[in-house]
C-alpha cells in the first residue's frame, strides 16, 4: 500500500509495471497483488549497458509472450475464461517488434532497447488492464517457476528468470504444434497455432541473442526437466496447453519425449 517509483537499471523481466509480485511462501512461488508504481524511469543508455545476462534474459521474458497469449486464448475457448482481444492485439504488436529487433541486443543497440524495455512495460501495463497476469504468463512462466522453486529447494539457481521463460516458450511450442495434430479439440486454434514461430525460427533467434536452446545448457537434468512437464501446471491454478495435455492423459508422454529432446 506504500507509494513508489522506479528508476529501471536493466531490462531484464516485465515487472516494472505490474500490478503483481511474485513472491515465495513456504518455499512455494506465489503470485500477490502489489501498489502499481507512480513513475517508472529510463535512460536508454543506462538500461544499454546492463549486464548483458539481464539484458538477454528480458528478451526471454518478451518471447514468451508467443505462448501465454495462445494459452490465454486456449483458456478462453475451452473453458469459457474472459478474453480480451484489444489487450492481445497491443501485446503482440509490442512482442513482433521486439522480436524483430532481438538480433541488435548483443552489441547493445540503443533502439533494440528500447523496443525491448517498451515491450515489457507494456507487459505489466497490460497485466493491470487484464486484472492478472493472463496476457504476459502461461506455460512457460509455469515451467520457470517449477524450476525456481526446485532451485529454492536445493540452494541453487539454474538461470535468471526471463532465460528459463524462453526454454520454456520452446517446450510450449512444441507442446502446441505436436498436441494440434493428435487432438481435435485444439482444430479452434490451428491458424494461432500455424502463426506461432517454428522452433527451428526460435532456436536460431535464441542462438544470435545468447539464450541457451537446451536445459542442458542451464544445469537442469533430464530427470528434473522430465519432472517439470509433467507436474508445472500445478503451480498455478491456470488453464494453459500443460492442463489440456493433462486432462487427456497425455503430459506423460509429452514429458518423456520432450525431455529427451530438449535436455
Amino acid at each position: 500500500g506504500k507509494p513508489y517509483g522506479i528508476l529501471a537499471t536493466a531490462p531484464s523481466m516485465d515487472g516494472y509495471a505490474s500490478g503483481v509480485s511474485a513472491l515465495y511462501e513456504n518455499g512455494r512461488k506465489v503470485t500477490l497483488p502489489t501498489t502499481v508504481p507512480s513513475d517508472i524511469l529510463i535512460d536508454a543508455e543506462v538500461l544499454a549497458n546492463a549486464p548483458l545476462d539481464m539484458i538477454v534474459a528480458g528478451a526471454g521474458d518478451l518471447i514468451g509472450k508467443n505462448t501465454s497469449l495462445l494459452d490465454w486464448k486456449l483458456a478462453h475457448l475451452l473453458r469459457g475464461e474472459k478474453y480480451d482481444p484489444a489487450i492481445v492485439g497491443r501485446m503482440k504488436k509490442a512482442l513482433t517488434l521486439g522480436m524483430s529487433s532481438a538480433e541488435l541486443l548483443c552489441s547493445r543497440d540503443r533502439g533494440a532497447v528500447k523496443d525491448l524495455i517498451d515491450g515489457l512495460i507494456l507487459s505489466g501495463i497490460e497485466m493491470q488492464n487484464a486484472g492478472n497476469s493472463r496476457p504476459a504468463s502461461g506455460s512457460e512462466h509455469h515451467i520457470s517457476h517449477y524450476l525456481e522453486m526446485a532451485g529454492e529447494r536445493e540452494g541453487r539457481d539454474f538461470a535468471p528468470h526471463g532465460v528459463k521463460v524462453a526454454l520454456g516458450c520452446l517446450l510450449s511450442v512444441s507442446m502446441y504444434k505436436a498436441a494440434a495434430e493428435k487432438f481435435e479439440e485444439l482444430e479452434v486454434l490451428s491458424d494461432d497455432i500455424r502463426a506461432l514461430p517454428s522452433l527451428r525460427e526460435l532456436e536460431t533467434l535464441y542462438e544470435k541473442i545468447g539464450l541457451p536452446v537446451r536445459f542442458g545448457g542451464i544445469g537442469v537434468s533430464a530427470g528434473l526437466l522430465s519432472e517439470t512437464i509433467e507436474k508445472a501446471w500445478t503451480v498455478r491454478d491456470r488453464y494453459t496447453i500443460m492442463t489440456f495435455l493433462y486432462e487427456k492423459g497425455a503430459l506423460g508422454e509429452f514429458a518423456a519425449r520432450l525431455s529427451e529432446k530438449f535436455a
